[in-house]
């Protein structure tokens, strides 16, 4: 007597490293695989260029990746700007952009239905209606040199100098970012705050204070979450316009903050970035 064939189907088996893997027809059918695998963010993320109304980003090739996604977010709101998909190569201009507006611009990876999800950001700004010249970003202070910040006390003898800039003549619109961590348990609230000059404090030049930036208060840890780590950071951003006289003019960058105690404390500078943003004035 003649037995009949086995068939056999296993479908949607999973597999390591976020995989599907269909397998179909065992005994006289040709087997299928496909796969999906999550590739990797994107890096390498750089704004080339800039107009009034868009954005050209480049990024580097991500291995598996079939297509690409590109965003810019406005950096103020969080909220509208533009959204870019099945870029195949690793460039793209996002249009649509609002004038003289700060964007943040985000890269993301696909392959099939898998996403890497957003690359970090990258500050930019589009070009203002009135003209902007030139735009540079500067960082003052990296997550991988962090800088202990005192609090509490004199200014004049407790700020940090975290950075300089020189600037040609012109105007600009300087903006400030920065990412604070809180580092100890203390009896009151923390208050971190950055100042601008454009001559080097010595103690008593407060008239060369060109703008301040603050914030409310940072977290106030227990004893648990600094010895895990589990902290929320805080995020502190303010921005001016100044005026660099004939020649060039060095701009200089401080920390400090206040203790709601009256005390002394500290926290962690985990970043600072400066942008310095020449514009076309009238008559120039």
């Amino acid at each position: 007597m003649k037995l009949p064939s086995t068939r056999l189907s296993i479908a949607a088996a999973s597999v390591a490293g976020g995989a599907a893997l269909a397998v179909v027809g065992v005994g006289g059918y040709a087997l299928a695989a496909s796969a999906t695998t999550t590739p990797a963010k994107p890096t390498g993320v750089k704004v080339t260029a800039t107009d009034t109304g868009s954005i050209t980003v480049t990024w580097s090739k991500v291995s598996g990746a079939t297509s690409y996604e590109a965003q810019a977010v406005n950096a103020s709101t969080g909220t509208g700007g533009t959204h870019d998909n099945n870029i195949t190569g690793t460039s793209d201009t996002i249009s649509g952009l609002q004038p003289g507006t700060a964007y943040d611009v985000e890269v993301d990876a696909d392959h099939g239905s898998a996403h890497s999800g957003w690359s970090a950001p990258v500050l930019a700004y589009t070009q203002a209606s009135s003209g902007v010249v030139s735009t540079g970003s500067h960082q003052l202070v990296t997550a991988s040199l962090g800088v202990t910040v005192n609090t509490g006390g004199s200014f004049s003898k407790r700020n940090t100098q975290v950075g300089s800039l020189q600037l040609a003549a012109g105007t600009y619109l300087l903006n400030v970012n920065a990412t604070v961590t809180p580092d100890a348990t203390t009896s009151g609230d923390v208050f971190p705050q950055f100042q601008v000059y454009d001559a080097q404090f010595t103690g008593s030049n407060w008239s060369d204070d060109v703008f301040n930036v603050g914030n409310g208060a940072i977290e106030n840890p227990s004893a648990t979450e600094l010895s895990q780590g589990n902290l929320i950071n805080g995020f502190l951003s303010g921005s001016t316009e100044i005026t660099v006289p004939a020649g060039s003019e060095t701009v200089y960058f401080y920390a400090f903050g206040y203790d709601s105690d009256q005390g002394e404390g500290s926290y962690t500078l985990n970043g600072e970035t400066v942008t310095a943003t020449a514009l076309q004035t009238a008559g120039s």
